[in-house]
């Protein structure tokens, strides 16, 4: 447990609006990041069966707890694997052991809910095991690998293979981009994604080069990536990694690998691709963030995904300036940004460097070089980072997050195995010369590692950590005054909702509305409104959206006579909404409003 420093939690805070301190204090003090998909996922959104908030029904099972799962869609994602092992299943043996402590009758007449931070502590505490379990797979399946693509069958070749694969697995393990899917609650679901994705490649590593694959064999490894997939969407793309080590087996290897597997595979990646977009159909529309793409959608989203490989491509060697949260600001999405231009230029080189080192390979049929090596290394890293990169837009747009390179990295990992088992012959300087390396590298990783870490603690640390990096980072500086202003500190909140008006983006309904909702906390609500209204008049298209038809609906009951018509498009409003939380709030405006006779009207404004 490291030391994070004594940082109050959301519950102190809201009782004493104390700021963090730093001092000395155990990790105890860990919470959840309430503003941060936290409070939504493990506490306010999930149903009764796994709620910390109340006691699960008593006829509630395992079983059904499972069936139930299976049609949950939370925030855009479908997930129930992670819904039953993440959250169910910590939920009810926590009740259980409430019940053990405090005798059965007493425990039902607690009308208290769960230790939120027992709680969280729990969810970190199985991310931790299962990222340790994930990391003895890693080592196993660079082991296997190496010995069906590279290896001989003697003992000192096995005894190196096993060393090297020990010392990649290490460096995967302690990598600091980790930090975030053992720190965050939320980023739970991608530990358990990696395990089954872990299992899965192992499974159809250990047929690697033969020339046939048995039914069960098949069936096991569709079965092992369905599960990895309906834990968390990111490893949609796995198959396309399984082909890419089979193609480098035939071509590179000279070996003949059975490609039969990857019909099956295909067919069961197109199902599951069907599940995920539906449950993420919010999330693909040009109002689920404050960031608009400017011009050509298409090209601003693969000039972000050349920035997101380039930018894990970097943190993999240079792991500085981690955070939560890699703004993208307007305009940097386009060919005049330099960034944009570096990388562009950047992956063009490295696709043509691998293409005619392939060329040589495949046809030429000269003999495999680092180059060749390389270019199927990076092919697997872009593979499993093309669901989370930014060609599908799945809700947030930002540069990346860490827990994206949780899989990611795995090719690179694997990859850098053969550096460490290459040739017995090399001399002994070169032998020490790399476990100098390897060491120092270990050391530095798990240091950064452990600090990064305590970027999770709570909120504050959160916000603390990340505008200490950028302080100008538009969602971060918003977030964190919505923040203050729910912990009641009033005299730090005005601050940062006063930045936020003047860093947040210009274009998009979602930035107006966000802005508006600024303008109101700091007693500005003419200024909001005019907005509203602006907007309303010059943008037919967003007509339908119920968080501005329900705002402009509000601001009409400035004036009177306009009271017929508010109700009006509150009832629209109402109609339109989709989303179970826009439906309550709009709902409860609607029946405020019809109940409405004299005196003054309070209403909730959204965005």
């Amino acid at each position: 447990e490291p030391n994070c420093g004594d940082v109050a939690t959301l519950e102190k805070l809201q009782t004493s609006g104390a700021p963090a301190t730093v001092g000395e204090a155990s990790c105890a003090q860990w919470t959840f990041l309430h503003t941060w998909d936290d409070e939504h996922n493990f506490i306010t959104s999930p149903p009764s069966f796994m709620s910390p908030l109340s006691r699960p029904p008593a006829n509630s099972t395992l079983f059904t707890v499972a069936m139930e799962s299976l049609t949950l869609v939370r925030i855009n994602v479908y997930e129930p694997i992670a819904w039953i092992v993440g959250k169910a299943m910590i939920v009810r043996r926590m009740w259980a052991e409430r019940e053990t402590e405090e005798g059965t009758a007493a425990a039902e007449d607690t009308k208290g809910a769960l230790d939120f931070r027992l709680y969280s502590f729990h969810v970190r505490r199985q991310s931790l095991a299962v990222h340790c379990l994930n990391s003895g797979l890693l080592a196993f399946l660079t082991f296997v690998l190496l010995g069906k693509l590279m290896g001989k069958g003697d003992g000192a070749g096995a005894l190196r293979r096993a060393l090297s694969a020990s010392i990649s697995a290490a460096l995967w393990a302690a990598h600091p981009c980790h930090a975030e899917v053992i720190g965050w609650p939320s980023a739970n679901p991608y530990s358990l994604c990696g395990l089954f994705a872990l299992l899965c490649a192992t499974v159809h590593a250990s047929s690697v080069g033969e020339a046939n694959r048995s039914t069960g064999h098949k069936a096991a490894v569709c079965f092992l990536y369905a599960c990895s997939v309906l834990s968390k969407s990111a490893s949609i793309t796995l198959p396309v990694a399984l082909l890419v080590v089979d193609v480098y087996a035939r071509v590179v290897r000279r070996k003949r690998s059975d490609l039969s597997v990857h019909g099956p595979l295909v067919m069961t990646a197109l199902a599951l691709a069907y599940v995920t977009l539906s449950a993420n159909e919010e999330g693909t529309k040009h109002t689920s963030d404050l960031i608009n793409y400017a011009g050509s959608p298409f090209l601003s989203r693969v000039f972000k995904s050349l920035i997101t490989l380039s930018l894990y491509l970097r943190l993999a060697l240079w792991p500085v300036d981690l955070r939560v949260h890699y703004v993208v600001n307007e305009g940097e999405l386009t060919l005049e940004s330099a960034e944009v231009l570096l990388c562009v230029a950047l992956w063009s080189c490295l696709a043509a460097l691998a293409l005619s080192s392939l060329f040589d390979v495949s046809v030429r049929g000269k003999r495999p070089d680092w180059l060749a090596h390389a270019s199927f290394v990076l092919a697997g890293y872009v593979s499993l980072f093309l669901p989370t990169m930014g060609l599908v837009q799945h809700g947030m747009i930002q540069k990346g997050g860490d827990r994206y390179a949780y899989l990611t990295y795995v090719p690179l990992a694997v990859g850098l195995a053969p550096l460490w088992s290459a040739g017995g012959s090399d001399s002994s300087s070169r032998k020490a010369s790399l476990c100098l390396v390897c060491l120092a590298a270990l050391v530095a990783s798990s240091q950064l590692a452990r600090t990064q870490v305590c970027t999770y603690c709570d909120d504050d640390a959160m916000f603390r950590r990340s505008l200490s990096i950028d302080p100008y980072d538009w969602r971060m500086v918003d977030t964190y005054a919505e923040f203050l202003l729910r912990t009641g500190r009033d005299d730090e909140w005005p601050a940062y909702a006063e930045r936020g008006l003047t860093v947040l983006p210009r274009a998009g309904v979602k930035s107006m509305l966000t802005k508006g909702k600024s303008l109101v906390w700091l007693g500005r609500a003419g200024e909001a409104c005019d907005s509203y209204d602006l907007w309303w008049e010059e943008h037919e298209e967003d007509r339908k959206m119920p968080l501005l038809m329900n705002n402009v609906a509000l601001c009409m009951l400035r004036t009177p006579r306009n009271r017929d018509r508010a109700k009006e498009l509150m009832q629209d409003a109402f109609d339109f909404a989709t989303e179970e939380n826009q439906q309550e709030k709009i709902g409860r405006n609607l029946a405020l409003l019809n109940d409405w006779k004299d005196g003054s009207y309070t209403g909730s404004l959204l965005w």
